[in-house]
């Protein structure tokens, strides 16, 4: 079969890849709004990093995606009332929002949608980073926010109260490794990569988490 077939047929079947990725997306965030993972505007981004990257990724970005969120999102329910009495919980509450759906999924799903158009596996570990970063994140915020130990700035190693920017436990720098690495595993289960690329993953991603508490 020539180049030019071959290209024809992936055109002709890009509507319905892209129905599919639009019905599994719509799937999973229903699923999130009925455990109240989501918010409204929180549902409606989720579907499109998730329709985009369904669609740009297939299964194996689906599976690094979903790895993300289940998990996330079960940690940010996990002890919850213990929390609030640890008055360590946002005002918005557990229920992600638009900003922070974007904020941990956006450059992700750029990267996701590169790799589907240039095949250079950069992309793919961009995009397998760019989760591994914001499950350390939320790991290392959740697990870490039930601490005994009071926090300290990641920089200055100044006692802070729970929840200032900056802080950080040795609990939820444990936590946030651990993220970092079941991201990784997921992702060179699913598309095999070498030793040093997913410890690459591995230490960017908690690197990630780390920059993101300072900024």
């Amino acid at each position: 079969m020539s180049a030019s077939a071959d290209s024809e047929e992936q055109v002709q079947g890009l509507p319905v890849s892209l129905l599919l990725a639009a019905f599994l997306a719509a799937g999973v965030v229903l699923s999130a709004l009925r455990l109240r993972w989501l918010s409204p505007s929180g549902a409606l981004a989720a579907f499109l990093v998730g329709w985009v990257t369904f669609a740009s990724g297939s299964w194996q970005a689906a599976a690094v995606l979903l790895t993300f969120f289940v998990t996330s999102s079960a940690l940010s329910r996990w002890r919850a009332e213990r929390k609030r009495r640890m008055e360590r919980l946002t005002a918005r509450g557990r229920r992600r929002e638009a900003a922070q759906v974007l904020a941990n999924g956006g450059v992700a799903t750029a990267c996701i949608a590169a790799y589907a158009l240039t095949g250079d596996i950069h992309w793919w570990l961009a995009f397998v980073g760019a989760y591994a970063a914001a499950n350390a994140d939320t790991w290392s915020s959740e697990i870490g926010a039930l601490s005994p130990v009071p926090p300290r700035h990641v920089l200055t190693l100044r006692p802070l109260q729970p929840g200032d920017s900056g802080g950080v436990t040795v609990l939820g720098l444990l936590a946030g490794g651990a993220g970092s690495v079941v991201v990784a595993a997921v992702a060179w289960a699913v598309h095999p990569l070498g030793f040093e690329q997913v410890v690459m993953v591995m230490l960017g991603g908690l690197l990630g988490s780390l920059l993101d508490s300072v900024l």
